[in-house]
């Protein structure tokens, strides 16, 4: 892709992510980083955007209900699973197989708890992960609150990958 004369190389995967999207990198202040805006892209959360800083939300009450029935493990089945829809846009890969999730907790009443990574602290795209991770949590029948937390220990490595993510980017 060409913008505005300075060559993008988007992957196909990564591609229906920035159709019809706006890219910008804010150079100041607490926010700085890239940003990324468009019809594919989840809106952002509003709250602490800096990497590794907990958000914690609460859909609308008629969601929180929903999905009562389900067991701790299939509620975690559903989150992983959900997960596995969000793609690092640098890297043609979901974030579950690449390693980035690193823990999954529920509790009976519907609160979740995400602790993830990147691949590196200097992750330009840190916030929009976490807040697409957040938004598929909230989408997730019967989870009340959500929390996702960016740790760096351990640090990721490709180690971390799924035998599929290996086998995709030649370590296997």
């Amino acid at each position: 892709m060409d913008v505005g004369g300075v060559p993008v190389l988007v992957d196909d995967i990564s591609r229906k992510y920035l159709c019809e999207a706006t890219v910008d990198y804010l150079s100041s202040g607490e926010d700085r980083g890239f940003t990324i805006e468009g019809p594919n892209v989840p809106p952002t959360n509003p709250g602490p955007s800096r990497p590794g800083a907990p958000r914690s939300t609460r859909p609308p009450s008629n969601t929180a209900a929903t999905g009562s029935s389900l067991s701790h493990d299939d509620r975690r089945a559903l989150l992983r699973e959900a997960f596995r829809q969000i793609f690092d846009p640098e890297i043609p890969m979901n974030i579950v197989d690449l390693g980035l999730v690193y823990g999954i907790s529920c509790s009976k009443e519907g609160r979740v708890r995400v602790e993830m990574t990147m691949t590196s602290p200097g992750c330009p795209v840190a916030s929009l992960l976490q807040d697409q991770v957040e938004t598929a949590a909230r989408a997730v029948p019967g989870v009340s609150e959500v929390e996702v937390s960016i740790v760096w220990e351990p640090a990721w490595s490709p180690e971390k990958m799924s035998d599929f993510a290996k086998r995709q980017f030649g370590y296997l």
